[in-house]
Formats: structure tokens, sequence, C-alpha cells
């Protein structure tokens, strides 16, 4: 099964941040975050359920980046 590739914007420090979400062959759940996006990546076959809660996650985890690091 190919990659699966998804564009998705949460709301961070105040600013919209674009979230690219890529589902691949992978055990973990990783984020990341660049001065233009926030990426996720998802084990292929992730329920939407579990994309929905892990945007949350990511909301509160890039806020939490945004505070520390603001340079980004």
């Amino acid at each position: 099964m190919r990659n699966q590739k998804y564009r998705a914007h949460i709301q961070a420090a105040d600013i919209e941040l674009p979230v690219d979400i890529t589902l691949e062959r992978r055990d973990d759940i990783r984020f990341a975050i660049t001065g233009r996006r926030v990426t996720m990546r998802l084990p292929l076959g992730s329920s939407p359920e579990l994309i929905r809660q892990k945007l949350g996650d990511l909301q509160v985890w890039a806020q939490k980046m945004l505070t520390e690091k603001p340079v980004l």
C-alpha cells in the first residue's frame, strides 16, 4: 500500500498552521515543526478517530513548541 497524504490546519499561538498528515508504514506516531508547516506521521490503517485525537495532541504540542522556541 502506498503512503497516503492529507492536509489540515491547526491553531497554535494565535497562528494558523498547515499540517501535512502522512500515513505510512511505521509503528509509531511522530510530530515535526518547521517555520512553514507542521508534519504528523502515522501508521497506515490509523482510524479517523485516532487521527482526530492526534491532531488535538499535535495542537497542544505545537503550542508548547512555539512558546518555548518562538523563533520557529
